[in-house]
Formats: structure tokens, C-alpha cells, sequence
């Protein structure tokens, strides 16, 4: 469903690169849809550190998927991207947070996070323990004021809890940026 809505394979396609579209293990809300299993994220009703309702490691299965596209095809290691929308965001970021280093730079829309969410003082912020990226990692992120299911100010899901300019100032100081973004 992403690929067709994010047009990749087109550009792939017309600029001569490799687009490689990875699902999720969980069945989707929509029929014939899937769901990855992002750790930390709400499931059911609790949230599960990873395996919710029989979802895979899906941080294994995209380190494991990349190898083998490193394998099969002529792919330079140094030009490997990501990009996710919302839960593919979402497991985009757990992925780097977890210290995947398979990627040189990740697009998110509507779905930027860095650690599960805390509540300290009556704040939410991004655990920092949580997220923890082998490498600086080029970023480029949108969000939509509008998002209902992930709220740019925050609030919404337990896995959201913070809001997107949170999520961009923690990676902004992972990746040791200074000076205007």
C-alpha cells in the first residue's frame, strides 16, 4: 500500500536506483493490509517491549532484508536509504534508536520518534536510554498539524505521548547538530 502511495518505485524506476518496500508482520486495520511490530508500542491495551500478538523482531527482519539486497544486487553501502509514514516511520525510528546502522539517512512523515515516551514533572519526553543510534544519521522529517493519529503537539496514543518538535530536537542533539536546523 506505501509503495503505490509513495510513488518510489516510479522514481526507482526513472532515476536508476533500487526501491525495496518491506512490510510489517502484523495484520492491518484495512484488509489485506500490515502493521509492523514496533516495540514499545501500544498493541492491545498494554504496551509490549517487542513479539506483541505475534508480530516478529522486525528490527532483525530490516537489518536481515538490507543484507540480503546487499547481497543479491550491485548496492553501495554508503547510499542506503530509508523513509517511513506513520507506523513505518515509527519502526523506521525504532530501528535507528535501537542501533541499526544500515541506513545513511531516513525521510519520516507523520511519524518521527526518538525513545518511547516518559513522563517526568508532568512532561512527556523521548526515554532518553530508549534510543541510542549506532552513528549520526541525517534526518528529514514532515508532520501535519491536522495528524489526529499522531498529534504534532503530542498527546494522542501511549506511544506518542511527545510531540514532533521534541522528536526533532532530541535527534538534532543525538546527531551533535549546533547553529539553525
Amino acid at each position: 500500500l506505501q509503495l503505490t502511495r509513495s510513488s518510489w518505485d516510479k522514481v526507482a524506476e526513472k532515476n536508476g536506483f533500487i526501491a525495496v518496500a518491506l512490510q510489517g508482520s502484523l495484520p492491518g486495520k484495512t484488509p489485506g493490509t500490515f502493521a509492523w511490530n514496533v516495540p514499545h508500542v501500544e498493541v492491545s491495551k498494554e504496551i509490549i517491549p517487542t513479539g506483541g500478538q505475534g508480530g516478529l523482531d522486525e528490527i532483525s527482519f530490516i537489518d536481515e532484508a538490507v543484507d540480503e539486497v546487499k547481497e543479491d544486487f550491485c548496492v553501495d553501502p554508503n547510499r542506503v536509504f530509508a523513509s517511513g509514514y506513520s507506523g513505518g516511520g515509527r519502526m523506521l525510528s525504532a530501528y535507528l534508536c535501537s542501533g541499526g546502522d544500515e541506513f545513511a539517512a531516513a525521510g519520516f512523515v507523520n511519524s518521527l520518534r526518538a525513545g518511547r515516551p516518559v513522563e517526568a514533572d508532568g512532561k512527556w519526553a523521548p526515554e532518553k536510554a530508549n534510543c541510542s543510534p549506532a552513528k549520526p544519521v541525517s534526518i528529514v522529517a514532515f508532520a501535519g498539524q491536522k495528524d489526529e493519529q499522531n498529534p504534532y503537539a503530542g498527546g494522542g496514543a501511549a506511544y506518542w505521548q511527545y510531540g514532533f518538535k521534541t522528536a526533532i530536537q532530541r535527534w538534532t542533539d543525538m546527531d551533535g547538530c549546533t547553529g539553525n536546523g
